[in-house]
C-alpha cells in the first residue's frame, strides 16, 4: 500500500507531492531543512486491526550530501517512541533501496490503524532528502 499522507516536520517542501512516494520511479519528494529536513509517511491500514502476522516497509531515497547524517524510523506505538531503522549514517547520495520486515506488526498500528515512518537528514549546514518510494505491505 501507498501512503495516505505524509508530513513535513522539519524543514520544507521543495519539490514532489504524495504521489511521489508511490511508486520508483525517480519522481521524488524533496524536503529540505537546517539543521533538519524531515518527513513522515503515514498509512491507514483498511479493514480489522486485529490477527495482522507482517508488516513491511520499503524504501527508496537519499540524502542530498555525503556528510548528512541520514535516518530511517518508525513509529513504535506500545513504547510511544520513534524506532531507528537504519542509521544514522552517511554517504547516502544515491538512491537506496531498503526492505524492513517488522516483529511483532500490532506494535506498530494505532489504535485508529495508522502507521507511520519518517524520513531524517540532518546537518548544521543544511540537507536534503529525496524520496522516492514509501510502500507498506501488510498480511493478515
Amino acid at each position: 500500500f501507498a501512503p495516505d499522507s505524509f508530513t513535513v516536520v522539519a524543514g520544507s517542501q521543495a519539490g514532489g507531492s504524495l504521489t511521489s512516494l508511490t511508486a520508483d520511479d525517480g519522481n521524488r519528494l524533496v524536503v529540505t531543512g537546517r539543521p533538519r529536513a524531515e518527513l513522515v509517511a503515514s498509512k491507514t491500514i483498511p479493514g480489522p486491526l486485529g490477527g495482522l502476522s507482517r508488516l513491511r516497509i520499503d524504501f527508496d531515497g537519499h540524502a542530498g550530501a555525503s556528510r548528512d547524517n541520514f535516518t530511517l524510523l518508525v513509529f513504535d506505538v506500545v513504547a510511544g517512541s520513534w524506532q531507528t531503522l537504519y542509521g544514522p549514517t552517511n554517504g547516502v547520495v544515491s538512491d537506496r533501496r531498503l526492505s524492513f520486515e517488522l516483529a511483532n506488526p500490532s506494535r506498530y498500528v494505532s489504535a485508529a490503524g495508522q502507521v507511520r515512518f519518517a524520513v531524517r537528514g540532518e546537518h548544521k549546514k543544511g540537507t536534503t532528502v529525496r524520496v522516492d518510494l514509501v510502500s507498506f505491505t501488510i498480511e493478515r
